[in-house]
């Protein structure tokens, strides 16, 4: 079998020896899955105790050496196929954008090299379509320049139909651009690929432990078991060419380090629901292929939330849906919410009251004022006749209110020189007038007030001669 959505594994359910089968043939190996390893395991056990049953795993990159060991020191035999040499080429620098060098060795590679189906690698959808989009428009740019272009986009969500016209034959005027992602690495083949484009990339599910999250995370992608599947396209049906978009000395910084297999980067709590569904009881003593980091601890932790003796039937459900195993039940869950939403609420209030006794602590209580009473203006926003702003006075006046607007809106008598001036204040640029509380010091006489024409004085005293 080629694994894909692990129907083997649904047979254990069933048939825990596999009675119904005597032989087995594990393909594309190296892939090392999540239900691949698993996988292994079981067939490992079976194995042991069946004689009678075959197993054969094959695969062109993987570690045969690790394999054979695991397996009791299965021999190992190494079978050539038929493959055509893949001459490989590295870039003297890194590419500082690996989308724009692709285009640009598609179009190098139409215009000076033999007429062949070119295989371009990608990371994901959005790339090939920022990248489909470039080749269009620099198709359209060149005219009649180039030959005839046939681009065939290949990913997981693309329709059926339009995966199917990467099969289709090129015609004898065109040649065939296909943009891939890593499912024609080893899924696939094409016929008629002769040039691979190999930028070093991939995208991978990752598990982070801390928020508790899988997601994609981007790799660079030059481990030699990867790149050699990929240029390995190239030489299928003639003698061809892998470009690889990073140099030659990332790629051998790599040449000893093993691809990291998905069940050590995975939520834990797959590997075992899916093992619990199968019936298997002892998980810490399962044979793995390479052990899952942390799983004796996990299943520790796992155990005050779930029943790890046996797996009920909603057990089953939640392994088919991939829910987690350390999630406690609904009335749980629900006491959990309520006390962190009790803990959120002290702390809205403690905050709250903190702001409050911090709100507004500069602002006065607005003053009540009369008509007739005379306050200072700040001349901060006002234009007087100072040769200099630092030599002005910083409050004008004292000018004596003449209406009362509002509780913080007054209007003012001005003096002729701010008869420019708008005469009605908000509060905040006016002060109250007080006499002086320093012996001595006399205030500057205010300037005079027109009044019918006539000039006016404001009168500090009348002395009685």
């Amino acid at each position: 079998m080629t694994d894909g959505v692990g129907m083997l594994l649904r047979e254990f359910t069933t048939k825990p020896n596999l009675a119904g089968y005597s032989a087995m043939i594990i393909d594309e190996a190296h892939e090392r899955t999540l239900s691949t390893d698993i996988l292994l395991g079981l067939v490992k056990d079976i194995a042991r105790f069946r004689p009678d049953f075959q197993l054969l795993i094959c695969s062109v990159t993987m570690n045969a050496v690790k394999f054979s060991e695991y397996f009791y020191d299965a021999p190992i035999f190494n079978i050539l196929g038929k493959m055509y040499p893949v001459d490989i080429m590295y870039t003297p620098n890194p590419e500082a954008n690996y989308l724009y060098a692709a285009v640009a060795i598609i179009f190098q590679i139409h215009t000076t090299k033999p007429k062949a189906d070119i295989l371009v690698f990608f990371t994901g959808q959005d790339e090939i379509r920022a990248s489909q989009e470039n080749l269009e428009e620099t198709a359209r740019a060149l005219g009649n320049k180039i030959g005839e272009l046939m681009i065939c986009p290949i990913y997981a969500n693309l329709p059926t139909n339009m995966q199917a016209k990467i099969f289709e034959p090129t015609p004898d005027r065109a040649q065939k651009f296909l943009l891939a992602t890593n499912i024609s690495k080893t899924l696939i083949t094409i016929n008629g690929v002769v040039y691979v484009i190999d930028p070093g990339f991939v995208k991978q599910n990752s598990y982070n432990p801390c928020t508790g999250m899988e997601s994609l995370v981007f790799f660079l992608f030059c481990l030699p078991a990867a790149a050699n599947q990929r240029a390995g396209r190239a030489g299928r049906v003639a003698p061809g060419k892998c470009f690889r978009l990073y140099t030659k000395s990332a790629y051998m910084k790599e040449i000893d380090k093993d691809t990291v297999v998905e069940i050590q980067q995975t939520n834990l709590a797959n590997v075992v629901l899916l093992l619990k569904s199968l019936g298997i009881n002892n998980l810490i003593g399962f044979d793995f292929l390479d052990p899952p980091p942390g799983m004796t601890a996990y299943i520790g932790r796992a155990g005050r939330h779930a029943n790890l003796k046996g797996i009920p039937p909603a057990g089953e459900w939640r392994a088919c849906l991939h829910c987690w195993i350390d999630q406690s039940s609904v009335e749980e869950q629900i006491k959990r919410i309520d006390e962190v939403q009790s803990e959120l609420k002290l702390c809205l209030e403690a905050a709250q009251e903190s702001m409050k006794a911090q709100f507004n602590k500069g602002v006065k209580d607005t003053p009540n004022w009369n008509v007739g009473e005379e306050v200072w203006l700040n001349s901060k926003n006002i234009s007087t006749t100072r040769p200099s702003p630092k030599l002005d006075h910083q409050w004008l006046g004292p000018l004596q209110i003449s209406k009362k607007i509002s509780n913080s809106v007054y209007k003012l008598t001005l003096p002729l020189s701010m008869q420019g001036v708008h005469p009605v204040f908000h509060v905040s640029v006016l002060q109250k007038h007080n006499s002086d509380t320093i012996t001595g010091r006399c205030h500057p006489s205010p300037e005079p007030v027109q009044v019918n024409n006539e000039e006016e004085w404001e009168v500090e005293g009348v002395l009685d001669c």
